[in-house]
């Protein structure tokens, strides 16, 4: 498992890794720490495990991500699924709101990333 964090690059694109599904997976941390992508519900959680030291059940996790939990029941993380090509939009918009956006990927060459240019007026 390979963590990517994202400092000024963006989110591009997705491409599907193997074995994952259509869907790719947002773990949100209620305490505003970290914003946690990736393709597989195994990388969200071994990533949580690694970045802060939090133990979540696999079944939690998808249980918060098929909105059958009421939030908090994962601990500090709340789990959202939606299609590959509506994560770069909510990774924007939801960037500021957290101190640590990461990426959790067994093949980092599946996402495309472009760097931020700031613009100069």
């Amino acid at each position: 498992m390979e963590l990517i964090e994202l400092k000024h690059e963006r989110i591009y694109g997705v491409r599907r890794e193997m074995h994952a599904k259509q869907w790719v997976y947002a773990a949100e941390d209620s305490r505003g720490v970290a914003l946690i992508v990736a393709q597989r519900m195994r990388l969200i959680q071994a990533a949580i495990d690694k970045v802060c030291g939090e133990d979540c059940s696999l079944a939690s996790l998808f249980e918060s991500a098929a909105d059958k939990l009421v939030k908090g029941k994962t601990g500090s993380f709340y789990v959202k699924r939606m299609p590959a090509a509506d994560l770069p939009a909510y990774v924007d918009a939801m960037r500021g709101h957290y101190e640590r956006v990461i990426i959790a990927a067994r093949n980092s060459d599946k996402w495309i990333l472009e760097p931020q240019v700031k613009m100069q007026v």
